[in-house]
């Protein structure tokens, strides 16, 4: 993953909303990511042998051939797994979500900041505390840079919502027809991917539940977050939230921040806020919640 001092030089004049591209030849990130395609699958994480599901691959590259240099390779430890669409283009957040945040909201510090997902293309966007400069990315990395102007005094701490464009592939699953779980792994197959034994250093991991009569509607719950000031209980917007270290988006004006259909199960979850510790060291037992 290449850090700040790699990338172009731009102009960050302080009344700048300018938008530019660093894009370095050759060089991709490994943010590859596979989730459950929630629509598609009408919000269910449990399915039945025979029966087929959809997954979505987030990969910083735009090709899925399997003999590309800088593509990926799928495998599935039971099940077939069959391409069903590549490359398509979604907004976050999704303007088709009455639920979801109109924003995303990403905490800059030190002039760094990463959106939920690899970013294809820019919408919109602005700052919401002071402004740091122009916000640049290589293309299809979550990570999101303004570079530090020279002399500067300025903590580099801010908060930037967007609206962007990503783009993820579609693939279909049919469940092993013996009733196990199953696990899907993605493996980037650039050679800076690849230690000196050729073994495949940047991969990312999907579990599927397969059981038989899965009661499924009964075991998944919108799962919803508010983050309040303890001292005030006043509504506490910007906070940053992670679920099992995934990152769910920012809580908005109310505090609240809709997270997803979760099944049955103990979960981790952190907060973090540029004014405030992180949820992990305040000594409160709040660290993990229970959907029954």
């Amino acid at each position: 993953m290449s850090n700040g001092d790699d990338l172009l030089e731009i102009d960050v004049a302080e009344d700048s909303h300018e938008l530019e591209i660093a894009l370095e030849e050759g060089e991709f990130s490994c943010a590859i990511t596979i989730e459950l395609d929630d629509k598609l699958n009408a919000g269910r994480s449990c399915f039945e042998p025979g029966e087929n599901f959809w997954i979505k691959v987030f990969s910083p590259v735009a090709t899925v051939a399997q003999d590309s240099t800088n593509g990926y390779i799928l495998y599935s430890t039971g099940g077939s797994v069959t391409l069903a669409n590549s490359n398509v283009v979604e907004q976050i957040p999704d303007p088709e979500n009455a639920e979801g945040e109109e924003w995303e909201y990403v905490n800059f510090s030190d002039w760094s900041g990463s959106a939920s997902r690899p970013v294809y293309g820019m919408i919109e966007n602005h700052w919401c505390f002071h402004i740091l400069g122009a916000v640049q990315w290589k293309q299809f990395f979550t990570d999101l840079f303004v570079r530090k102007p020279e002399n500067s005094t300025d903590l580099g701490i801010s908060v930037l919502r967007m609206k962007y464009q990503t783009k993820y592939d579609s693939w279909k699953v049919t469940a092993p027809t013996a009733g196990h779980d199953i696990k899907i792994i993605a493996y980037a197959t650039g050679t800076e991917n690849v230690d000196d034994e050729g073994n495949f250093t940047c991969r990312a991991e999907l579990q599927v539940t397969i059981r038989e009569d899965c009661d499924v509607l009964a075991t998944v719950k919108d799962i919803t977050i508010k983050t309040v000031n303890c001292e005030s209980d006043e509504a506490l917007p910007g906070v940053s939230v992670f679920i099992e270290d995934d990152f769910k988006g920012t809580t908005g004006v109310d505090g609240t921040l809709f997270v997803g259909k979760f099944g049955s199960g103990e979960y981790s979850i952190r907060f973090e806020h540029p004014d405030y510790w992180p949820s992990g060291t305040d000594g409160v037992l709040n660290d993990t919640f229970v959907v029954d």
